[in-house]
């Protein structure tokens, strides 16, 4: 019986870490800043993005970087996440901006680079690019 539970176990959780896993994904962003310089100290950049994978996985926990900043991605709605950020009014810039999002696993294996000092050589599972 208890040999029986163990394999049941085993096979939920390997289930659950499979239905993370996007294969091929595909990201539609929309993005928006802060419009009025003259008021704020800080310019706010807000990128909303969908996620859509090849297998119909969803509820993918996510990571972003933008300019070497690691952020956390928030997820709001079944395809739909969120990342934002904020520069000084006086090093803000108008144009692209480079977002690389990170899977749990690649967002694991880049911090382990970062924190032994190593090269990363960690592919991002996305790169995108927002208009701000």
């Amino acid at each position: 019986m208890f040999l029986l539970r163990l394999s049941a176990f085993f096979f939920v959780a390997a289930t659950v870490s499979c239905s993370n896993i996007c294969p091929n994904p595909t990201v539609s962003v929309s993005s928006f800043t802060t419009e009025d310089g003259t008021v704020v100290t800080n310019v706010a950049y807000v990128s909303q993005f969908t996620l859509k994978c090849s297998n119909g996985a969803n509820d993918i926990p996510l990571f972003a970087e933008v300019s070497g900043i690691s952020l956390p991605v928030v997820q709001t709605g079944l395809e739909s996440y969120q990342v934002s950020w904020v520069e000084e009014v006086n090093k803000a810039r108008s144009g692209e901006r480079n977002i690389l999002l990170y899977d749990e696993e690649g967002y694991a294996n880049l911090r382990k680079a970062f924190r032994n000092a190593e090269q990363s050589n960690v592919e991002p599972l996305e790169h995108t690019k927002d208009h701000g």
